[in-house]
């Protein structure tokens, strides 16, 4: 046995630590599974940056990285898993010609097998349980369409060094750290988890997402809201300020605005 004052679970998703420690994490059903795949010699038709697309249920990735890799990846929901257990490669290629714009990736060089994801359930833990606290993915491991993981893990990090680093410093107790610790990560990533996973539950978000789609343009012809939905997206600010009274006030009346319009042109 081994005991120390204070325990940080790092390990992933699965987390030995905390199975060893006997928390359990809390989880939901994610809807969707995903295909990823890295070809050479992409031939990029929007800039060189990361690229997505969101067509109701269905995401769309291009990731370029260094030496000429681009990683490709897609994802749907489960009614789609069928047509790509045969051949995963081909079916993620095919899938990926729907969108617009997409890299031609029929003259690149595929680098190995896809990888098909078949089952990627959202799981969490509570950041801190007695004197174990949890970071990154051992902490909250959720739908990737949003890729938040890596920032999540980085940002939960610096949360914990900067409750715990005065207490250790002064040997206080750690409780109270560790408490102040969980009530930020609360506090701060609840609300995009509530998003994250009720968007994983979802097999049907055409309609919604088409709406959301179009009221974005609307929006984005006020520079303020475009700011905001900017910051919603670099997870600056969370989903309860994106959709504030006055944020909401803002968007009503572009779209009251627009709806004005054509009345007024003739």
């Amino acid at each position: 046995m081994v005991s120390a004052p204070l325990i940080v679970g790092a390990d992933g998703r699965s987390s030995p630590l905390a199975t060893l420690a006997g928390i359990k994490a809390a989880s939901s059903e994610n809807c969707r599974f995903g295909a990823i795949r890295a070809y050479r010699g992409v031939a990029p038709r929007r800039g060189t940056c990361s690229q997505m697309w969101l067509r109701g249920p269905e995401v769309g990735y291009v990731f370029p990285n260094d030496n000429g890799v681009t990683v490709i990846a897609y994802m749907a929901t489960k009614d789609k898993l069928d047509g790509f257990r045969a051949n995963p490669g081909e079916a993620l290629e095919r899938s990926m010609a729907g969108f617009p714009d997409v890299p031609d990736l029929a003259s690149a060089e595929p680098l190995g097998s896809a990888l098909l994801v078949k089952d990627y359930p959202n799981l969490w833990r509570q950041p801190a349980v007695g004197n174990i606290a949890f970071v990154g993915d051992a902490l909250m491991s959720i739908d990737p369409p949003w890729g938040v993981g890596c920032g999540f893990a980085f940002q939960t990090a610096e949360w914990l060094v900067d409750s715990l680093t005065p207490t250790l410093r002064q040997g206080r107790p750690i409780a109270p750290a560790l408490h102040s610790y969980a009530k930020r990560v609360s506090r701060e990533l609840n609300g995009h988890r509530f998003l994250i996973v009720d968007f994983a539950r979802r097999r049907r978000t055409q309609r919604d997402s088409n709406g959301l789609t179009s009221r974005r343009r609307r929006k984005t012809e006020r520079r303020g809201s475009s700011e905001t939905s900017a910051r919603l997206g670099a997870r600056l600010i969370g989903p309860a300020r994106f959709l504030s009274p006055g944020a909401l006030l803002r968007a009503a009346w572009v779209d009251l605005r627009r709806a004005a319009a054509p009345l007024r042109a003739t």
